[in-house]
């Protein structure tokens, strides 16, 4: 595997709306940090450096943020990736896939959300291999699916079939947050696991899929991106509904590394008051 064709997006186009009044729309969740910590964009950045060189790291954002982006990451990154309007997650990433395949026409890309905290980066690094190296040989799309240590209603879950002996695993269907009677029974359920928000392909194998099921979308982008059109036209939809949950031809790898997200209020307050513990020791 030519590590010149891995590239990592950090997606932190968002406004932290779930994490009001912490987060705001002129600070929002991914410029934030438990105590003086790093923000939860550099700790991302610093994630996928492990695995991916310093210039083939993006960050998709809007032009909103990209001044920020730049103040807190631009020595650690190849650049930013911006949007002029913010438009979900579904557009960020069809936007990063045309715009990475004018670089590399093998770029191999792995996206991951800047608003998870992940404590030890290390964790990640052998997943994050072994998503690379399948999604280089293969036409598919590889998830990141945690194994669940609650019944939680707040994320969406991936079924998959365990029929092959070792991962990634086909995706049976996606499940949209549950209430607390369906994620009980998710929960106890073997083949469940948390979406994450993590996935890797080929950026062109992403573009196969946007051609499929969301054509419309898809040239809406590329005319922006020719110049030919304006962004406002993008529809505003996140890359679960528009692809993920269309597609059928999905992977998904089970990962048991610690992870929060920082998007949930009382989460948040919990993890800052443990760690100002810690720091304080």
């Amino acid at each position: 595997m030519n590590k010149n064709n891995l590239y990592a997006v950090i997606l932190a186009g968002g406004s932290g709306t779930r994490l009001q009044p912490i987060s705001t729309e002129e600070k929002p969740k991914q410029f934030l940090s438990f105590t003086d910590s790093k923000t939860f964009l550099e700790q991302a950045v610093e994630r996928v450096a492990l695995t991916v060189c310093k210039n083939n790291i993006f960050v998709a954002t809007n032009e909103r943020y990209k001044h920020a982006v730049l103040q807190t990451v631009t020595h650690q990154i190849g650049g930013v990736i911006t949007e002029p309007a913010k438009k979900n997650t579904a557009p960020a990433i069809a936007l990063s896939c045309l715009q990475l395949l004018k670089k590399n026409s093998d770029a191999v890309v792995l996206f991951c959300p800047s608003d998870a905290f992940i404590p030890e980066k290390e964790s990640v690094k052998d997943y994050f291999e072994k998503a690379f190296e399948y999604a280089a040989q293969n036409n598919q799309i590889v998830l990141f699916g945690l194994q669940p240590n609650r019944a939680a209603i707040e994320y969406g879950y991936i079924e998959f079939e365990s029929r092959e002996t070792m991962p990634p695993f086909f995706v049976q269907q996606f499940h949209e947050k549950p209430d607390s009677q369906h994620a009980q029974q998710y929960y106890e359920k073997e083949n469940m696991l948390w979406n994450i928000g993590m996935f890797c392909a080929r950026a062109s194998v992403f573009l196969q899929v946007f051609e499929k099921h969301a054509p419309t979308l898809l040239k809406k982008v590329q005319n922006y991106v020719d110049g030919t059109g304006s962004y406002e036209e993008v529809q505003s939809i996140s890359f679960d509904y528009a692809i993920l949950e269309k597609s059928g031809n999905a992977l998904v790898f089970p990962v048991d590394f610690e992870w929060y997200d920082v998007g949930n209020v009382d989460i948040f307050l919990k993890l800052q008051k443990k760690l100002a513990g810690e720091i304080g020791k």
